[in-house]
């Protein structure tokens, strides 16, 4: 029995269920496939299909036909001392894909999604000489942006992507490409 001086009522908005990515549409024998691709592409020894099935998280058996799959298919080729690498087939395929790709196609794409995630302005910089020469641009639908017109070329030490592009080179180099003035404190 209880007592009424001791009982409480929890009262409480109930968590909501975090939504999964629909998936219906997924096929997981690619994903696993595409899994085990990377993981080759990345250095990973095949050597052991236990350790790569952990690594996938597949069993061992699905390792063992994914490997012949893509090997059939020229993916992958096996190499003479065992284990696996990147096929020809593949780097056909992924050479495809970049010669129908130019680099202003493929870099529209990424400063979109990196202007968007950020709603800040994005570009695409190259260093000509001591200056930065501005490709491409992507801006955000916000009031507040950097409005540096494609074509620009400004120094280099006068932008963030301009710096970001001569950090590495050595203050003798830097000095060949800006002068003493930019390097002194």
């Amino acid at each position: 029995m209880t007592c009424p001086s001791r009982t409480r009522v929890l009262t409480s908005t109930p968590t909501p269920t975090p939504t999964k990515p629909k998936t219906s549409n997924w096929s997981p024998p690619v994903i696993r496939g595409l899994r085990l691709l990377r993981f080759i592409a990345e250095g990973g020894s095949t050597a052991n299909l236990s350790e790569v099935g952990r690594r996938i998280d597949v069993n061992r058996v699905t390792v063992m036909r994914l490997l012949a799959t893509l090997e059939h298919e020229g993916m992958l080729e096996r190499l003479p001392q065992g284990g696996h690498e990147v096929g020809f087939g593949f780097l056909k395929l992924a050479s495809r894909v970049l010669a129908a790709n130019d680099l202003t196609t493929f870099a529209r794409r990424v400063l979109a999604r990196l202007s968007g995630s950020l709603q800040l302005s994005a570009y695409l910089v190259v260093r000509d000489g001591g200056h930065a020469l501005y490709l491409l641009r992507d801006m955000p639908n916000t009031s507040l942006v950097s409005n540096i017109q494609v074509g620009s070329r400004v120094a280099a030490h006068l932008t963030t992507p301009g710096r970001m592009l001569i950090a590495h080179l050595p203050p003798e180099e830097l000095r060949a490409l800006l002068g003493d003035d930019p390097l002194r404190p």
